[in-house]
């Protein structure tokens, strides 16, 4: 088994894609999906459904994003969903090469982080299995929790 892909209702596509761009992810497909298939899928039967989805590559990697704008209905947001102790899924991670520069650079740009990225510590059984990791939540344009992580050798800083 492995994850074919994460799926993320946004707002604004063209804000969404910008955003993740600048995350370094590339995007393979733009393409607009309408009909009874789609509505009956997601459990909107007898509606007219239109969306524009957008594949995002993050590289190395067989999983993707896939964002999706419900145009016909349009989609609405839940409160308090952008909190990390909600029910339900949370966040998605990314792997970044250099997290203190990508951190810097999106703050620098307006980018909503819950804390200066942090290392993972006080786990010994964490820390054999995974190494040292350093990791930061952020939020994206449409309130999804984001975390980047950058992994090293344990004892090295990463």
């Amino acid at each position: 088994m492995k994850i074919d892909h994460a799926n993320i209702v946004v707002a604004d596509m063209d804000r969404s894609v910008a955003f993740y761009t600048r995350l370094g992810m590339s995007q393979s497909l733009d393409t607009i999906i309408s009909g009874a298939w789609i509505a009956n899928l997601v459990g909107l039967r007898g509606q007219e459904l239109t969306a524009r989805v957008v594949f995002m590559e993050p590289g190395g990697s067989g999983a993707h994003l896939e964002l999706i704008q419900y145009i016909v209905p349009a989609g609405q947001g839940i409160a308090g969903s952008s909190s990390p102790n909600s029910l339900g899924l949370r966040h998605f991670a990314l792997v970044v090469d250099e997290l203190q520069k990508t951190y810097r650079e999106l703050l620098e740009a307006g980018v909503i982080f819950f804390s200066e990225p942090q290392e993972v510590t006080g786990n010994p059984e964490v820390a054999a299995r995974i190494g040292r990791k350093q990791l930061v939540y952020l939020l994206d344009p449409d309130g999804v929790i984001v975390e980047l992580a950058e992994y090293g050798p344990p004892g090295n800083a990463a």
